[in-house]
């Protein structure tokens, strides 16, 4: 009788720590003013478009794609619409830009290619880049976490390839 005690009281502490494990692993970060997980990108153009970030600046992006070669529907964003998955993280961009750790060099590089090209396989990765923003956190902040493509005048001041132009 006192083994059988033992085991249920076993087995309700187990449910216990998988239930606790479960509701802490479930619990969504909540944005705020200081704490942001997601980076916006709106597509304003006409054609579709695909976006990835790199934390190694100053080094180009050589052929890194990241998770978008195994999910690129995440990284897509269709002509005229927005896109909150691609630029997304579990841990707050403030804190990732914090820890010198993921970004050593306080700058976030956004690529932006051309859906087509990129589709295409016809040209190498770095032929169908259109855009490059090299964002710092103080950036990010300035543009309220929202990243347009094309760059908009709230924009201009953000270190991009090619240059912002007033059109």
């Amino acid at each position: 009788m006192k083994k059988l005690n033992t085991v249920r009281l076993l087995n309700k502490v187990a449910a216990l720590l998988v239930l606790s494990f479960v509701a802490t692993a479930s619990m969504c970060t909540k944005e705020d003013e200081y704490h942001h997980n997601t980076i916006r990108f709106i597509n304003k153009s006409d054609v579709p478009v695909y976006i990835v970030a790199d934390h190694s600046y100053p080094d180009t992006l050589n052929n890194r794609l990241g998770g978008m070669e195994y999910q690129p529907q995440i990284y897509k964003a269709y002509p005229n619409a927005e896109n909150k998955d691609a630029l997304q993280q579990r841990d707050y961009w403030e804190a990732v830009f914090k820890d010198g750790i993921s970004i050593k060099s306080d700058t976030l590089m956004v690529y932006v290619f051309d859906a087509k090209l990129l589709e295409s396989h016809s040209t190498h990765i770095n032929n169908t880049i259109i855009q490059r923003y090299d964002l710092s956190l103080q950036d990010l902040q300035d543009a309220n976490w929202t990243l347009t493509y094309p760059p908009s005048p709230n924009m201009k001041v953000i270190k991009m390839w090619p240059p912002y132009r007033n059109k």
